[in-house]
């Protein structure tokens, strides 16, 4: 039993061991398209999703102001946490916004589209 243990985390380590070593490139808010491109093809379906709560998910005033007081009131605490969800290609590429710099690349800003 003891070595099956063993050998199931020194598996575990060497599938780990390419992300530590080895500098992964990271991904960019530009390496996705932004949602008119996918508009061409499929023009109902982002007809649908433009000015929707999906679309207007990291945009949304409400949203905005409730998270500019969590991230202040919180010191940063739980800004990747809402940002998954509001704006997953932020928190893909690094653009964690704040209460001191609510700033994402144009492409973030599009909250949950065509990549999600």
């Amino acid at each position: 039993m003891r070595g099956n243990l063993i050998i199931i985390v020194f598996m575990v380590l060497i599938l780990l061991i390419p992300f530590t070593i080895f500098n992964v490139a990271a991904i960019e808010s530009s390496d996705y398209m932004k949602p008119e491109v996918c508009g061409g093809c499929h023009a109902e379906i982002y007809a649908q999703w433009n000015g929707s709560m999906h679309s207007m998910a990291h945009k949304d005033p409400v949203y905005q102001k409730l998270f500019l007081i969590a991230s202040r009131e919180t010191n940063r605490t739980f800004d990747e946490f809402c940002t998954q969800c509001h704006a997953p290609i932020a928190t893909l590429s690094g653009e964690i916004p704040t209460f001191d710099n609510y700033e994402v690349s144009e492409t973030a800003e599009y909250g949950v589209s065509c990549d999600f």
